[in-house]
Protein backbone atom coordinates (compact mmCIF):
# COMPACT_ATOMS: atom_id res chain seq x y z
CA UNK A 1 0.00 0.00 0.00
CA UNK A 2 3.13 2.06 1.21
CA UNK A 3 4.48 1.30 -1.95
CA UNK A 4 1.54 2.18 -4.26
CA UNK A 5 0.92 5.40 -2.56
CA UNK A 6 4.35 6.44 -3.29
CA UNK A 7 4.26 5.65 -6.96
CA UNK A 8 0.71 7.41 -7.25
CA UNK A 9 2.25 10.67 -5.94
CA UNK A 10 5.27 10.34 -8.03
CA UNK A 11 2.92 9.87 -11.14
CA UNK A 12 1.36 12.98 -10.31
CA UNK A 13 4.60 14.97 -9.87
CA UNK A 14 5.82 13.38 -13.36
CA UNK A 15 2.49 14.47 -15.01
CA UNK A 16 2.89 18.18 -13.48
CA UNK A 17 6.16 18.64 -14.16
CA UNK A 18 6.38 16.72 -17.80
CA UNK A 19 4.74 16.25 -20.86
CA UNK A 20 4.63 12.63 -22.16
CA UNK A 21 2.99 12.89 -25.66
CA UNK A 22 1.19 9.45 -25.68
CA UNK A 23 0.02 10.38 -22.04
CA UNK A 24 -1.40 13.53 -22.69
CA UNK A 25 -4.42 12.65 -24.78
CA UNK A 26 -5.20 9.87 -21.77
CA UNK A 27 -6.91 10.99 -18.30
CA UNK A 28 -7.32 9.11 -15.12
CA UNK A 29 -7.14 5.62 -15.31
CA UNK A 30 -6.15 4.83 -18.40
CA UNK A 31 -2.87 7.24 -18.19
CA UNK A 32 -2.58 5.69 -14.89
CA UNK A 33 -2.50 2.11 -16.58
CA UNK A 34 -0.51 3.13 -19.50
CA UNK A 35 2.17 5.04 -17.77
CA UNK A 36 2.74 1.70 -15.47
CA UNK A 37 2.77 -0.50 -18.46
CA UNK A 38 5.37 1.47 -19.59
CA UNK A 39 7.24 1.33 -16.26
CA UNK A 40 6.99 -2.19 -16.45
CA UNK A 41 8.73 -2.61 -19.80
CA UNK A 42 11.54 -0.16 -19.10
CA UNK A 43 12.25 -2.39 -16.07
CA UNK A 44 12.09 -5.24 -18.47
CA UNK A 45 14.33 -3.72 -20.77
CA UNK A 46 16.91 -3.09 -18.46
CA UNK A 47 16.60 -6.79 -17.15
CA UNK A 48 16.62 -8.23 -20.89
CA UNK A 49 20.00 -5.61 -21.08
CA UNK A 50 21.80 -6.67 -18.16
CA UNK A 51 21.34 -10.94 -18.42
CA UNK A 52 22.53 -10.09 -22.17
CA UNK A 53 25.65 -8.25 -21.09
CA UNK A 54 26.65 -11.32 -18.52
CA UNK A 55 25.11 -13.84 -21.26
CA UNK A 56 28.96 -15.60 -20.82
CA UNK A 57 27.72 -16.52 -17.22
CA UNK A 58 24.69 -18.78 -18.31
CA UNK A 59 24.70 -22.05 -19.50
CA UNK A 60 21.72 -23.80 -21.78
CA UNK A 61 21.22 -27.40 -21.16
CA UNK A 62 19.70 -28.00 -24.02
CA UNK A 63 22.31 -26.86 -26.72
CA UNK A 64 24.97 -24.72 -24.91
CA UNK A 65 24.56 -21.96 -26.65
CA UNK A 66 22.85 -18.43 -25.62
CA UNK A 67 21.05 -16.62 -27.79
CA UNK A 68 18.75 -12.85 -27.65
CA UNK A 69 15.83 -15.18 -27.69
CA UNK A 70 17.34 -17.27 -24.97
CA UNK A 71 18.16 -14.31 -22.83
CA UNK A 72 14.43 -12.86 -23.23
CA UNK A 73 13.35 -16.42 -21.80
CA UNK A 74 15.61 -16.40 -19.38
CA UNK A 75 14.75 -12.88 -18.05
CA UNK A 76 10.73 -14.07 -18.07
CA UNK A 77 11.26 -16.99 -16.25
CA UNK A 78 13.63 -15.13 -13.73
CA UNK A 79 10.86 -12.59 -13.39
CA UNK A 80 8.10 -14.44 -12.95
CA UNK A 81 10.10 -16.58 -10.57
CA UNK A 82 9.45 -19.86 -12.43
CA UNK A 83 12.78 -21.39 -12.72
CA UNK A 84 12.78 -23.96 -15.23
CA UNK A 85 15.91 -24.50 -14.60
CA UNK A 86 17.28 -25.36 -18.55
CA UNK A 87 19.20 -21.99 -18.29
CA UNK A 88 21.02 -21.46 -15.09
CA UNK A 89 23.86 -18.53 -13.93
CA UNK A 90 26.93 -20.50 -13.51
CA UNK A 91 29.27 -18.26 -12.48
CA UNK A 92 29.82 -16.12 -9.28
CA UNK A 93 29.52 -12.86 -11.49
CA UNK A 94 26.19 -14.06 -13.14
CA UNK A 95 24.11 -15.20 -10.03
CA UNK A 96 25.57 -11.60 -8.50
CA UNK A 97 24.13 -10.21 -10.82
CA UNK A 98 20.48 -12.48 -10.52
CA UNK A 99 20.73 -11.10 -6.83
CA UNK A 100 21.75 -7.52 -7.23
CA UNK A 101 20.24 -6.14 -9.68
CA UNK A 102 17.68 -8.64 -11.24
CA UNK A 103 15.76 -9.34 -7.71
CA UNK A 104 15.05 -5.75 -7.33
CA UNK A 105 13.82 -5.27 -10.46
CA UNK A 106 11.58 -8.68 -10.00
CA UNK A 107 10.12 -7.26 -6.59
CA UNK A 108 9.14 -3.90 -7.75
CA UNK A 109 7.03 -5.33 -10.94
CA UNK A 110 5.43 -7.42 -8.60
CA UNK A 111 4.75 -4.26 -6.55
CA UNK A 112 3.60 -2.51 -9.43
CA UNK A 113 1.49 -5.15 -10.54
CA UNK A 114 -0.22 -6.12 -7.14
CA UNK A 115 -0.15 -2.48 -6.29
CA UNK A 116 -2.64 -1.42 -9.75
CA UNK A 117 -5.02 -4.27 -8.69
CA UNK A 118 -5.21 -2.97 -4.76
CA UNK A 119 -5.49 0.54 -6.59
CA UNK A 120 -8.34 -0.52 -8.79
CA UNK A 121 -10.17 -3.05 -7.09
CA UNK A 122 -9.29 -2.64 -3.14
CA UNK A 123 -8.88 0.94 -2.67
CA UNK A 124 -11.60 1.85 -5.45
CA UNK A 125 -13.65 -0.07 -2.91
CA UNK A 126 -12.79 1.38 0.47
CA UNK A 127 -12.09 5.04 -1.12
CA UNK A 128 -16.25 4.63 -2.08
CA UNK A 129 -17.22 3.67 1.02
CA UNK A 130 -15.11 6.37 3.26
CA UNK A 131 -16.67 8.70 0.88
CA UNK A 132 -20.43 7.77 1.86
CA UNK A 133 -19.55 7.69 5.30
CA UNK A 134 -17.87 11.31 5.32
CA UNK A 135 -20.93 12.59 3.06
CA UNK A 136 -23.63 10.98 5.19
CA UNK A 137 -21.58 12.74 8.27
CA UNK A 138 -21.53 16.41 6.45
CA UNK A 139 -23.81 19.27 8.35
CA UNK A 140 -23.24 22.92 8.74
CA UNK A 141 -19.98 22.40 6.47
CA UNK A 142 -18.45 24.70 4.05
CA UNK A 143 -17.83 23.28 0.61
CA UNK A 144 -14.78 25.27 -1.64
CA UNK A 145 -15.16 24.01 -5.27
CA UNK A 146 -11.96 24.71 -7.09
CA UNK A 147 -8.52 24.14 -4.86
CA UNK A 148 -6.11 26.22 -7.62
CA UNK A 149 -3.60 28.81 -5.86
CA UNK A 150 -6.46 31.11 -4.37
CA UNK A 151 -8.21 28.15 -3.18
CA UNK A 152 -5.64 27.02 -1.53
CA UNK A 153 -4.90 30.57 0.38
CA UNK A 154 -9.03 30.40 1.09
CA UNK A 155 -8.55 27.67 2.99
CA UNK A 156 -5.56 28.69 4.79
CA UNK A 157 -7.00 31.81 5.97
CA UNK A 158 -10.20 29.92 6.95
CA UNK A 159 -8.01 27.99 9.40
CA UNK A 160 -6.23 30.49 10.57
CA UNK A 161 -9.70 32.27 11.18
CA UNK A 162 -10.77 29.08 13.30
CA UNK A 163 -12.62 26.73 11.03
CA UNK A 164 -12.29 22.99 11.58
CA UNK A 165 -11.03 21.38 9.06
CA UNK A 166 -13.25 18.23 9.36
CA UNK A 167 -15.65 21.33 8.25
CA UNK A 168 -14.47 22.12 5.33
CA UNK A 169 -15.02 19.54 1.57
CA UNK A 170 -13.43 20.66 -1.28
CA UNK A 171 -14.56 19.91 -4.87
CA UNK A 172 -12.70 19.42 -8.20
CA UNK A 173 -11.89 17.37 -11.19
CA UNK A 174 -8.44 17.80 -11.36
CA UNK A 175 -6.48 14.48 -9.87
CA UNK A 176 -3.77 17.02 -9.15
CA UNK A 177 -5.86 19.43 -6.94
CA UNK A 178 -7.00 16.49 -5.41
CA UNK A 179 -3.76 15.04 -4.07
CA UNK A 180 -2.45 18.55 -3.70
CA UNK A 181 -5.85 18.94 -0.93
CA UNK A 182 -5.35 15.79 0.52
CA UNK A 183 -1.61 16.33 1.49
CA UNK A 184 -2.60 19.73 2.92
CA UNK A 185 -4.90 18.13 5.44
CA UNK A 186 -8.43 18.91 3.86
CA UNK A 187 -11.31 16.53 2.50
CA UNK A 188 -11.54 16.45 -1.54
CA UNK A 189 -14.06 14.32 -3.49
CA UNK A 190 -14.11 14.41 -7.49
CA UNK A 191 -16.69 16.02 -9.21
CA UNK A 192 -17.76 19.11 -11.45
CA UNK A 193 -19.28 21.96 -9.58
CA UNK A 194 -21.40 22.65 -12.75
CA UNK A 195 -23.53 19.49 -12.39
CA UNK A 196 -25.91 18.87 -9.98
CA UNK A 197 -25.33 15.38 -9.16
CA UNK A 198 -21.28 16.23 -7.62
CA UNK A 199 -22.80 19.32 -5.59
CA UNK A 200 -25.48 16.88 -4.06
CA UNK A 201 -22.81 14.55 -3.13
CA UNK A 202 -21.56 17.00 -1.21
CA UNK A 203 -24.83 17.49 0.76
CA UNK A 204 -25.46 20.89 -0.37
CA UNK A 205 -28.60 21.54 1.16
CA UNK A 206 -27.14 20.74 4.84
CA UNK A 207 -24.07 23.29 3.52
CA UNK A 208 -23.71 26.30 5.33
CA UNK A 209 -21.61 28.14 3.13
CA UNK A 210 -20.24 27.30 -0.80
CA UNK A 211 -17.24 29.14 -2.26
CA UNK A 212 -16.57 28.93 -6.11
CA UNK A 213 -12.95 29.68 -7.02
CA UNK A 214 -13.18 28.59 -10.40
CA UNK A 215 -10.89 29.11 -13.83
CA UNK A 216 -13.91 30.31 -16.14
CA UNK A 217 -16.73 32.67 -15.01
CA UNK A 218 -19.16 30.71 -17.68
CA UNK A 219 -18.61 27.88 -15.11
CA UNK A 220 -19.02 30.34 -12.36
CA UNK A 221 -22.47 31.56 -13.31
CA UNK A 222 -23.64 27.65 -14.18
CA UNK A 223 -22.32 26.24 -10.89
CA UNK A 224 -24.02 29.41 -8.50
CA UNK A 225 -27.13 28.84 -10.51
CA UNK A 226 -27.04 24.74 -9.94
CA UNK A 227 -26.17 25.29 -6.44
CA UNK A 228 -28.95 28.18 -5.81
CA UNK A 229 -31.64 25.77 -7.22
CA UNK A 230 -30.24 23.00 -5.12
CA UNK A 231 -29.88 24.71 -1.45
CA UNK A 232 -32.19 28.42 -1.86
CA UNK A 233 -30.62 29.30 1.36
CA UNK A 234 -27.16 28.73 1.58
CA UNK A 235 -24.53 31.20 1.31
CA UNK A 236 -22.83 31.35 -1.75
CA UNK A 237 -19.57 33.21 -2.56
CA UNK A 238 -17.65 33.66 -6.26
CA UNK A 239 -14.50 34.49 -7.54
CA UNK A 240 -14.90 36.19 -10.73
CA UNK A 241 -12.21 36.70 -13.47
CA UNK A 242 -13.93 39.31 -15.84
CA UNK A 243 -15.66 42.55 -14.48
CA UNK A 244 -18.69 42.22 -17.15
CA UNK A 245 -19.43 39.03 -15.53
CA UNK A 246 -19.76 40.00 -11.53
CA UNK A 247 -23.67 41.51 -12.43
CA UNK A 248 -24.37 38.42 -14.06
CA UNK A 249 -23.05 36.12 -11.46
CA UNK A 250 -24.87 38.16 -8.65
CA UNK A 251 -28.38 37.88 -10.85
CA UNK A 252 -27.49 33.78 -10.99
CA UNK A 253 -27.62 34.18 -7.07
CA UNK A 254 -24.32 34.65 -5.35
CA UNK A 255 -24.62 36.22 -2.42
CA UNK A 256 -20.91 38.02 -2.62
CA UNK A 257 -18.80 38.41 -6.03
CA UNK A 258 -15.27 39.27 -5.70
CA UNK A 259 -13.42 40.37 -8.66
CA UNK A 260 -9.88 39.40 -8.34
CA UNK A 261 -8.05 41.70 -10.72
CA UNK A 262 -10.56 45.01 -9.22
CA UNK A 263 -9.19 44.06 -5.71
CA UNK A 264 -5.66 43.52 -6.94
CA UNK A 265 -6.01 46.92 -9.03
CA UNK A 266 -7.70 49.05 -6.21
CA UNK A 267 -4.73 48.26 -4.02
CA UNK A 268 -2.03 48.75 -6.55
CA UNK A 269 -3.52 51.96 -7.13
CA UNK A 270 -3.70 52.84 -3.20
CA UNK A 271 0.51 52.19 -3.75
CA UNK A 272 1.52 55.46 -6.26
CA UNK A 273 0.69 57.09 -3.32
CA UNK A 274 1.00 55.84 -0.30
CA UNK A 275 3.30 53.97 1.69
CA UNK A 276 1.24 52.53 4.89
CA UNK A 277 -2.48 52.35 3.68
CA UNK A 278 -1.77 49.00 1.22
CA UNK A 279 -0.34 47.51 4.22
CA UNK A 280 -3.52 48.76 6.47
CA UNK A 281 -5.43 46.51 4.28
CA UNK A 282 -3.66 43.58 4.09
CA UNK A 283 -3.21 43.30 7.87
CA UNK A 284 -7.08 44.31 8.04
CA UNK A 285 -7.96 40.89 5.24
CA UNK A 286 -5.66 38.67 6.88
CA UNK A 287 -6.14 36.99 10.47
CA UNK A 288 -2.36 36.95 11.02
CA UNK A 289 -1.89 40.20 10.91
CA UNK A 290 -2.02 42.63 14.03
CA UNK A 291 -5.52 43.95 13.35
CA UNK A 292 -8.53 41.89 12.70
CA UNK A 293 -11.56 43.26 10.93
CA UNK A 294 -14.23 40.91 12.37
CA UNK A 295 -18.39 40.86 12.64
CA UNK A 296 -20.53 39.94 15.44
CA UNK A 297 -23.49 40.40 16.93
CA UNK A 298 -23.82 42.93 19.66
CA UNK A 299 -23.27 41.85 22.85
CA UNK A 300 -25.81 42.53 26.04
CA UNK A 301 -23.59 45.00 27.55
CA UNK A 302 -23.21 47.07 24.32
CA UNK A 303 -26.94 47.89 23.74
CA UNK A 304 -27.14 51.59 24.12
CA UNK A 305 -23.38 52.52 22.89
CA UNK A 306 -22.18 54.72 19.66
CA UNK A 307 -20.67 53.97 16.79
CA UNK A 308 -16.92 54.30 17.70
CA UNK A 309 -14.33 53.10 20.55
CA UNK A 310 -15.72 50.42 22.82
CA UNK A 311 -13.15 48.50 24.58
CA UNK A 312 -10.03 47.40 22.55
CA UNK A 313 -12.09 47.42 19.16
CA UNK A 314 -12.97 49.96 17.31
CA UNK A 315 -17.05 49.98 15.85
CA UNK A 316 -17.00 51.06 12.01
CA UNK A 317 -20.46 50.46 11.39
CA UNK A 318 -23.55 47.88 11.73
CA UNK A 319 -25.94 46.59 9.76
CA UNK A 320 -29.84 46.25 11.35
CA UNK A 321 -32.09 44.48 8.84
CA UNK A 322 -31.79 46.21 5.21
CA UNK A 323 -30.18 49.03 6.85
CA UNK A 324 -26.77 49.31 7.57
CA UNK A 325 -24.73 52.62 9.57
CA UNK A 326 -21.35 53.82 9.33
CA UNK A 327 -18.97 55.63 11.28
CA UNK A 328 -18.36 58.33 9.13
CA UNK A 329 -22.10 59.06 8.59
CA UNK A 330 -24.03 58.28 11.43
CA UNK A 331 -20.91 58.87 14.25
CA UNK A 332 -23.66 59.24 17.11
CA UNK A 333 -26.11 55.76 15.90
CA UNK A 334 -26.84 54.11 19.03
CA UNK A 335 -26.05 50.02 19.37
CA UNK A 336 -29.18 48.15 19.36
CA UNK A 337 -30.52 44.17 19.93
CA UNK A 338 -30.06 42.50 17.29
CA UNK A 339 -27.53 44.74 15.37
CA UNK A 340 -24.76 43.09 13.34
CA UNK A 341 -20.99 45.05 14.43
CA UNK A 342 -18.12 45.48 12.01
CA UNK A 343 -15.49 46.04 14.34
CA UNK A 344 -11.67 46.75 14.19
CA UNK A 345 -9.60 44.48 16.90
CA UNK A 346 -6.57 44.97 17.73
CA UNK A 347 -4.55 41.15 18.91
CA UNK A 348 -2.45 42.77 21.02
CA UNK A 349 -5.24 43.23 23.62
CA UNK A 350 -7.06 39.86 23.00
CA UNK A 351 -7.12 37.71 25.87
CA UNK A 352 -5.54 34.19 24.84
Amino acid sequence: IVFTESMSRFQQKLFKHMRVPILGTLKGGARTLVFRLLLVMALLFIAVLVIWLGRAGLKDSHDGHISFFDVIYFTAVTLTTVGYGDIAPITVSARLVDAILVTPIRIAIWLIFIGTAYEFLAHHAIENWRSNRIRKMLKNHTILCGYGRTGEIVLQELVEKGFNKEKIVILDSREEALVAASDDGFVAFRGDPVHSKSLSQMEIARADCIIFSLSRDDATALAVLTARRLAPEIRIIALVRDQDNVTLIRHAGADVVVHQSRVSGYLLADAVQSKFSVGFLTDLMTSRGRLNLIERPAKAEEIGEPLGQIGHCFLVGLERGAQRFLYSASPVEIIQAGDLLLLIEDQKYVKK
